[in-house]
């Protein structure tokens, strides 16, 4: 490499000058990135202490080549990568971790030339999810057989119409179209089976009437599916959502990334399908999520703030002629009930028995009067009352 053609005066300044302090066993990083020109950069990451890879030191022209130096002689890895490098240099200063679309490649560096063992779990931020996926995809001896994430077993009646045709469905923004179709013998003629994560979840039968057996599957489908929106969500998805954003919005990217880990914004987007409302927009869910800032980490008071936010689209589809939005509300006093009468519990708050019934029977006969006259039931109310109403209807 370029440091093979140091002279032996060099050398000897770098045995007694400070960098031999700063590279010492205690402050030795992890790799150097270098654009093989003039301009390198140190790294390093401890899991527990960090929650991405801070910048040691970084150097350019002659100092470069004693850092280089240094590095060979304490077996420190160095790597050439001359965007990644030009990157650093320019936008991290010393002491900050690198931005969050650095991620993914300093992972695959992290999991090819450092050796670490970096804890992966909910709490931890998408740095050690990253280089999770990076390490699996290095170490590939061994493996475990994982279901498919959606998979549609057909009768050989049905397989023989339906073939391998590709299935688009849409959720709520979320669009999914890795649907794996097998045919399935033990089924008979006109059955089939569902299955998210291995597990099944809808088991039917089409009817060959004037309704194409395709589209119907494609509702039966889309039935399925939108009950079992938390199951379709992982941390892989998060990242990869999270990876199609930063380019057109980088400086909301590395803000969200720096207040909550992928396991916490997974658990937002879950919560909002698991409402039926759509995250096609995820920018100003995520602006909002920035907002709060990083004291917040409670997953229901998160969801109230974004739905505040996205009011307007989360009533659109319930507007009627003219625009209305015709819905019901509680008397005041009702509602402050509701909250006085509500008690914490380890799965959140809920209403007690008694005014749980008073609540129901309220709601059924008011359910009952809008469905005669044809309208969507809208319940207007506090965010405080929401989810406990919502339990209720549930």
């Amino acid at each position: 490499m370029f440091y093979d053609a140091l002279n032996k005066r060099i050398i000897t300044w770098i045995e007694s000058g400070k960098l031999k302090y700063l590279f010492s066993d205690k402050r030795k990083p992890d790799f150097v990135i270098t654009d093989n020109l003039d301009i390198a950069v140190a790294l390093k990451y401890n899991a527990e202490e960090m929650i991405a890879p801070v910048v040691l030191t970084k150097s350019r022209n002659s100092y470069t080549q004693k850092i280089a130096y240094i590095c060979s002689e304490k077996n420190i890895p160095i790597v050439e990568d001359k965007e990644l490098a030009n990157d650093l240099y320019s936008n991290v200063k010393i002491g900050q971790t690198i931005p969050f679309r650095n991620y993914e490649l300093v992972a695959q560096m992290y999991a090819e030339y450092a050796n670490k063992e970096i804890i992966n779990d909910e709490n931890n931020f998408s740095f050690s999810n990253a280089f999770e996926i990076q390490r699996d995809k290095k170490y590939e001896t061994l493996s475990v057989n994982q279901p498919d994430k959606i998979q549609l077993e057909l009768s050989h009646g049905v397989f023989s119409i339906i073939g391998h045709r590709r299935f688009m469905i849409d959720i709520n923004g979320l669009s999914i179209h890795n649907i794996k179709t097998r045919e399935d013998t033990d089924l008979k003629y006109d059955e089939f089976n569902i299955a998210i994560n291995g597990l099944p979840v809808k088991h039917g039968n089409i009817n060959y009437s004037n309704i194409d057996p395709f589209d119907q599957l494609t509702i039966h489908l889309s039935e399925a599916l939108k009950n079992h929106t938390k199951d379709l969500i992982g941390r892989d998805e998060i990242v990869y959502f999270i990876g199609q954003l930063k380019k057109e919005a980088p400086v909301l990217i590395d803000e969200v990334m720096k207040f909550y880990s992928i396991g916490e914004i997974r658990k937002v987007l879950q919560g909002l399908l698991q409402e039926n409302v759509s995250i096609r927009n995820l920018l100003p869910i995520l602006e909002t999520m920035a907002d709060l800032g990083p004291d917040n980490h409670n997953t229901e008071s998160i969801i109230e703030a974004v739905r505040e936010s996205i009011g307007r689209s989360i009533c659109l589809p319930y507007l009627c002629n003219g625009n209305l939005l015709k819905g019901i509300r509680f008397e005041y006093e009702f509602e402050k009930q509701i909250n006085k009468n509500s008690n914490n519990t380890g799965s959140g708050r809920i209403i007690n028995d008694k005014y749980f019934g008073i609540l129901y029977k309220t709601l059924s006969d008011a359910f009952n009067t809008l469905d005669e006259k044809g309208t969507k039931p809208i319940i207007i109310c506090s965010p405080e009352s929401r989810r406990l109403i919502k339990k209720v209807i549930e």
